[in-house]
C-alpha cells in the first residue's frame, strides 16, 4: 500500500463527496474555459470572414459607381446631341455653332474632321466640343485601332463583350457606342471588357487609303519645295518664340486629300508628327498652284503653331504673312476658288 492509498483512507465520507464535488467544479471550469476559447476563436474566424466581405462589397460598389459615372458622362453627349438636332433655326440659311448655338460667320466656321458639324473657333478641337465620335472611338479594341491619318469614324463597328460573350451586328460607330452604353447597364459588365470591334474589310480598306495619299518620296514631290517656303516667310515675319525648334523637331507629310471636297487643305495630328491634306484642285503643279499651295501650308502650319487660335485668327495672321512672302496673288487665287464653290474654309 503506497502513500497516497493510506492518505485515501484516513478521509472520512463528508471528505471525499467535498473533494467529488471541487473536481466536478474544476471539470466544469475546465470546459467553460475550453468553450470560451472555441468561442474566441470562432468569432475571430466570422469577424476576418465579415472584415473580406466588408471590403469586398466596398470594392464593388466603388466599381459600379464608377462605372455609372462613365456611362452617365457618355449619355450627356449622346442626349446633347439629339437635342441640339431638335432645335429649329430661325433663317435656314445660317449656320451656328454645333455647341454652344453662336451665329457663325465666315470664316470662322470650322468643319469637324469627325462628326462634321460645324463650330466656332472656341469648340472646333474634338475634344473641346467633346466629339461623340471621338468619344466613342476611345472603346475600340487596341488590336483593331486604324492605321495613323485614317478617320476612324468611318468604319463599321461592332460591340464585343468579353465577359458574356456578347456580340452585335456592324454599323456606325455612335450606334454602336449607344448599343455598349446599354449593354453594361442591363448586364452590368464591367465597362473595360465591353469594346468595339473594327470591321475586317474596313481595316483592309486602310491599306490602300495609306497605300494612295501618302507619297512614298517625300523629296520628290514639289509640294515639300512648297512647306520649306512656308516655314520659311513664318520665320522670318511671324514673331514667335520656339518657331525654329518646331520646324526642327516635327515630322510633316503631305498628301492629296479625298476626303474632304470643301477644304483648300487641313492639318491632322499632334507633336512631332503632322499630316497635311492638300485640295485636288492644287495637284497640279504649275507657278499658280505653287503659289497657292504655300499660302494654304502657311494657314495649317500656324494651326501646328497656336493650337488654340480661332480659324479668324489664323485666317489675319495669314493673309499678312502671305503678302510680307510676296503671295497676295495667292490670296486672290485661292479667293477665286472660294467663290467659284470649288473649295472653301481650312478643315482643321
Amino acid at each position: 500500500m503506497n502513500f497516497f492509498d493510506r492518505f485515501k483512507k484516513r478521509l472520512t465520507k463528508e471528505q471525499h463527496k467535498e473533494l467529488e464535488k471541487a473536481r466536478e467544479e474544476l471539470r466544469k471550469t475546465k470546459e467553460q474555459l475550453e468553450k470560451k476559447d472555441n468561442d474566441i476563436k470562432r468569432l475571430s474566424e466570422m469577424n476576418a470572414f465579415e472584415v473580406d466581405l466588408q471590403l469586398k462589397k466596398q470594392i464593388e460598389r466603388r466599381e459600379k459607381k464608377e462605372n455609372e459615372t462613365h456611362l452617365e458622362q457618355e449619355q450627356v453627349t449622346l442626349n446633347r446631341d439629339s437635342e441640339t438636332l431638335n432645335k429649329k433655326d430661325d433663317e435656314p440659311n445660317e449656320k451656328f455653332c454645333y455647341s454652344c448655338q453662336k451665329k457663325l460667320v465666315w470664316p470662322d466656321i470650322n468643319s469637324c474632321y469627325y462628326c462634321q458639324k460645324n463650330y466656332c473657333g472656341d469648340h472646333r478641337l474634338a475634344e473641346n466640343h467633346e466629339c461623340p465620335k471621338v468619344m466613342a472611338a476611345k472603346h475600340i479594341e487596341k488590336d483593331y485601332v486604324r492605321k495613323k491619318g485614317v478617320n476612324i469614324t468611318t468604319a463599321r463597328f461592332a460591340v464585343i463583350c468579353k465577359s458574356c460573350g456578347f456580340s452585335s451586328d456592324y454599323s456606325d460607330i455612335e450606334k454602336m457606342n449607344q448599343i455598349r452604353i446599354e449593354h453594361i447597364r442591363a448586364y452590368h459588365c464591367k465597362s473595360e471588357t465591353v469594346q468595339l470591334r473594327q470591321h475586317e474589310e474596313d481595316r483592309k480598306a486602310d491599306d490602300e487609303f495609306i497605300r494612295k495619299t501618302y507619297p512614298t518620296e517625300q523629296g520628290n514631290t514639289w509640294m515639300y519645295g512648297c512647306l520649306q517656303d512656308a516655314k520659311k516667310i513664318i520665320e522670318e515675319h511671324h514673331k514667335f518664340e520656339g518657331i525654329s525648334e518646331l520646324f526642327h523637331d516635327a515630322k510633316f507629310s503631305i498628301f492629296i486629300q479625298y476626303d474632304r471636297e470643301n477644304a483648300y487643305g487641313y492639318i491632322d495630328g499632334t507633336y512631332p508628327f503632322y499630316r497635311i491634306g492638300i485640295h485636288r484642285s492644287l495637284e497640279k503643279n504649275s507657278v499658280e498652284s505653287y503659289k497657292m499651295v504655300t499660302v494654304v501650308l502657311i494657314h495649317e502650319l500656324l494651326h501646328a503653331l497656336h493650337g488654340n487660335w480661332s480659324e479668324s485668327q489664323v485666317y489675319t495672321e495669314e493673309n499678312r504673312l502671305a503678302n510680307l512672302g510676296l503671295h497676295f496673288d495667292a490670296i486672290q487665287n485661292l479667293e477665286l476658288l472660294y467663290l467659284s464653290g470649288k473649295m472653301r474654309l481650312c478643315g482643321r
